[in-house]
């Protein structure tokens, strides 16, 4: 009977022994998982595109028919010798004045008519230059006027007559011609005595029409070429033979 007791009493030690090992080893067990667990590097979700930051959301394509297009800026009209021509569509412009043309020509084609300022004044003889006009739609914006090819200015101010005039020097094919550019606004002179100016770049705007500061004119580019540095500000001569060291600008283009 004792025995039986000490046998018992042996059992339930066991039993208690071994459930306080599987303890000991599930609390032991834990603590390594959770020091592995630790020691991983850290692995964390994207948040939904909705709670992104703006920096961190992917760039927004934007429609290209409903982005505004900037207006391309007008290319300079390369003519012959690699001249650029003082203002594009040069040749079909002149259609009033051309070189060695008498004024009154022009003025009395009715056709004309509305071309004639109230104070412009008729100037008598043959005409130096070429005159190159703008069309209706020009009327109002801006006419950018461009050096026909490098060069330096020798004058840019007010003329009576002309209003704006810049006379540029410029060497073409080894020779010496100086370029007038007149009926040009000196409000928008880029260009001044003594500057340099590159091919095809702008030196000014026309002037408006009928003012003085286009010499009360309508609107459009007086151009005329002599040969040679001597500055002679002459829109025209009195008489043919004058005209020998003008030439005609046309045939530079």
């Amino acid at each position: 009977m004792i025995m039986k007791k000490k046998m018992k009493h042996f059992l339930c030690f066991l039993i208690a022994l071994s459930i306080i090992g599987l303890v000991v080893f599930y609390v032991i067990n834990r603590n390594i998982q959770s020091k592995i667990t630790d020691d991983l590097p850290k692995i964390t979700e994207e948040p939904p595109i909705s709670e992104q930051t703006p920096s961190e959301k992917e760039p927004v394509q934007s429609n290209p028919e409903l982005t505004p297009k900037a207006e391309p800026e007008s290319k300079p009209e390369i003519g012959n010798n690699n001249l650029t021509t003082p203002l594009d569509k040069f040749e079909e412009r002149i259609w009033i004045n051309g070189f060695g043309t008498q004024p009154s020509e022009a003025k009395i084609d009715p056709q004309y008519s509305d071309l004639i300022c109230p104070k412009g004044k008729l100037y008598p003889g043959y005409h130096t230059g070429v005159d190159a006009e703008v069309d209706k739609a020009e009327t109002n914006l801006p006419v950018p006027i461009r050096s026909i090819t490098d060069g330096i200015v020798l004058q840019a101010g007010f003329v009576n007559g002309y209003g704006g005039l810049i006379v540029i020097e410029h060497t073409i094919n080894g020779a010496t011609y100086t370029a007038y550019y007149g009926h040009v606004d000196q409000s928008t002179f880029k260009v001044q005595a003594n500057s340099t100016v590159k091919n095809g770049q702008i030196i000014a705007n026309l002037a408006p029409s009928c003012t003085n500061g286009n010499g009360n004119t309508r609107k459009h580019l007086h151009f005329g070429v002599h040969k040679g540095k001597e500055i002679v500000v002459a829109g025209y001569v009195s008489n043919k033979s004058q005209l020998g060291n003008w030439i005609d600008p046309r045939s530079l283009f």
